[in-house]
């Protein structure tokens, strides 16, 4: 495979972006025929918050804040919006993405779940002491938890909207909802239009699409009107 090389997008003063179309050929070619994922490139200053997250109330004791954050997805940075988590296992804390800085700028380390550092002034436990966490009590959830949102900001335009043809609709209650291009596995991916029955007490169709922010598209999401 011919190495490509990333593209670096400053969007702003301590603001860059940059879209990675495929990996190099040395780094496929450690494995044959394994699949193979592009690390989060460097930039040259952290990336700033997208948005101000304000945790509100915990749904239960057992939730934890995972506070917003950008991550790499899809070859892009990606905002995820803070939400309430229950911890995968007992006994872990939610770490919160890094920038490690770099010769020649910074590296993001993904947030992850990691083992809770003992308590301050705790002894540490001899080489043959075995500490097992005490299993959480069972969690009883009435709603269940938002699904975050993901803002998509990427550097590549995208195509000019296609001609579709509007065919008859199925009946006098199904609304038209224009076709429109996504981002999906690292390329912009068309939406074929098509007709949908809105939910009850809504009337209308706004079409997401894409604004121009300084050097990079911002995608907003299309939803239904009241």
């Amino acid at each position: 495979m011919t190495p490509r090389f990333c593209r670096r997008h400053v969007i702003a003063p301590g603001v860059a972006l940059l879209i990675f179309s495929t990996v190099s050929g040395h780094a496929a070619s450690a494995i044959a025929n394994a699949p193979t994922v592009a690390p989060a490139p460097m930039v040259d200053a952290p990336l700033a918050p997208a948005v101000g997250d304000s945790p509100g109330e915990s749904p239960s004791p057992q939730h934890q804040w995972v506070p917003g954050h950008w991550r790499w997805s899809e070859g892009a940075y990606v905002w995820e919006t803070g939400r309430w988590e229950i911890p995968p296992t007992a006994g872990v804390v939610w770490q919160a993405p890094q920038w490690r800085r770099e010769a020649n700028g910074f590296v993001l380390l993904e947030g992850r779940w990691a083992e809770a550092p003992p308590p301050v002034g705790a002894s540490p436990a001899s080489p043959s002491t075995v500490v097992r966490p005490t299993p959480a009590p069972p969690v009883v959830v009435t709603a269940p938890p938002a699904v975050p949102s993901a803002q998509i900001i990427v550097v590549e335009a995208p195509p000019r909207p296609r001609v579709e043809v509007v065919y008859a609709r199925p009946s006098p209650r199904h609304i038209w909802v224009p076709g429109y291009w996504a981002w999906h596995g690292r390329r912009h991916v068309w939406i074929a239009g098509h007709y949908e029955i809105p939910p009850r007490g809504h009337h209308g169709w706004i079409e997401p699409r894409w604004e121009r922010r300084g050097g990079t598209h911002i995608f907003i999401e299309g939803r239904w009107r009241l």
